[in-house]
C-alpha cells in the first residue's frame, strides 16, 4: 500500500467519525432549546464540508490552479517544482497567453502536446476584444463588435494593420496582427481552427510562447488551451495536474474569463504574489472569491515568490 493509499485510508476513518459527531450534534438538539453556540455550528454547514470532503478523498486525481499577475513567477514555480527548468517558457513580460495544464499521460499514452484551439469567429471577436490592440483597432473597434461578422472583421484587420504609422509601439501592434491574419489564411492553420491539435513535446513552446525574435503572437492569438502530457513523477505519485493560468491582470479580456473559470474548477488554487504585495489583479482575484461561497474560498493559498527582491 502506498503511502497516499495509507493517508486517504486515515482520512476516510476521520471523516466517519466526524459524520458520525454532526449528526449526533443535530440530532441531539432536535427537539431542545437551542444551546449556545449551536446556531453559529449550524449555520456553518458542516454537512457541506464534509460531503466536499469526500467528493475530493473519492478523486483520482486534483487540479492545482496557479494564479497571479504576469511576471510574476508562475512558470518558473512550476518548473520548479516538476524539476525541469526549461518545460514552460519564462520571460520578463507577459509570458503565458493561454491556458496550460501539465499532467501524466494515461497509461500507455505517449507524451505529447495538445492544443485546443478557438474558432475563426471566436479568435477573431477576441481580436478586438484585447485591449492589447485598442490604439491600432481606435475607433472600428466597437464599430465591428457591435455588428459583428468573420470576413468583416478579418477585412477591417487587415486594413488596420497596414496603414501608414509613425509609432513603433504600434507598428509592433500591427506586425502581430498581419501574423494573426497570414495564419487564419494558410490553408493548413485554418484547418485546426475549432479542434485539438496532437504534437510532439518538441514543438511546445510554439505554442506557449514567442519565440526569440519576438514572433509568432499572431499564432498564439488563435490557442485557446494547451494541454502538455508529460511523465513526471510529481503527476504519477502525487495524482495531480498543475493548471498554469494567464496572467489576470492580462488585457486580453476573453483569457480573464477563461481564467476565473478555472478558477472555480480548480481543487486548489495557489496565487502566487511578488514581496511587494497585493496587486490590483490580486486583489481582483480575491474579490472574484468573495463571490462564490466559503468552499470555494477556502481552496485559495498564497505564495510569496522572488523573496531574495
Amino acid at each position: 500500500m502506498s503511502t497516499n493509499d495509507e493517508a486517504r485510508g486515515i482520512l476516510r476513518e476521520v471523516h466517519r467519525d466526524l459524520l458520525s459527531l454532526n449528526d449526533r450534534i443535530l440530532a441531539d438538539s432536535a427537539d431542545k432549546p437551542i444551546c449556545s453556540g449551536f446556531a453559529t455550528y449550524y449555520q456553518s454547514a458542516p454537512g457541506a464540508y464534509l460531503e466536499r470532503a469526500i467528493q475530493l478523498l473519492d478523486k483520482d486525481f486534483y487540479r492545482v490552479g496557479l494564479a497571479g499577475g504576469f511576471s510574476g513567477g508562475k512558470s518558473t514555480l512550476i518548473n520548479a517544482l516538476l524539476t525541469e527548468p526549461g518545460l514552460l517558457p519564462v520571460a520578463p513580460d507577459e509570458c503565458t497567453m493561454s491556458i496550460t495544464i501539465v499532467s501524466a499521460p494515461k497509461s500507455g499514452q505517449q507524451e505529447r502536446v495538445e492544443v485546443d484551439y478557438f474558432t475563426k469567429d471566436e479568435a477573431l471577436r477576441n481580436v478586438f476584444q484585447n485591449l492589447r490592440y485598442h490604439d491600432v483597432l481606435g475607433d472600428v473597434r466597437d464599430e465591428v463588435l457591435n455588428n459583428f461578422s468573420a470576413d468583416k472583421a478579418a477585412e477591417v484587420l487587415q486594413q488596420q494593420a497596414i496603414r501608414s504609422e509613425d509609432n513603433a509601439h504600434i507598428r509592433q501592434k500591427q506586425t502581430e496582427l498581419q501574423e494573426f491574419i497570414d495564419y487564419l489564411n494558410k490553408k493548413e492553420e485554418a484547418g485546426h481552427l475549432g479542434h485539438v491539435r496532437i504534437d510532439d513535446m518538441n514543438s511546445s513552446s510554439q505554442y506557449l510562447t514567442v519565440d526569440s525574435q519576438g514572433k509568432g503572437m499572431g499564432h498564439l492569438l488563435l490557442i485557446r488551451l494547451v494541454h502538455i502530457f508529460r511523465r513526471n513523477p510529481v503527476f504519477i505519485e502525487s495524482g495531480i495536474e498543475i493548471i498554469d493560468l494567464p496572467g489576470t491582470d492580462s488585457i486580453n479580456e476573453r483569457q480573464r474569463e477563461l481564467t476565473h473559470a478555472y478558477l472555480e474548477e480548480a481543487d486548489v488554487v495557489i496565487s502566487v504574489l511578488e514581496p511587494r504585495g497585493f496587486s490590483e489583479a490580486d486583489k481582483r482575484i480575491e474579490k472574484k472569491f468573495r463571490e462564490f461561497n466559503l468552499q470555494v474560498r477556502n481552496k485559495m493559498f498564497f505564495v510569496i515568490n522572488k523573496f531574495d527582491q
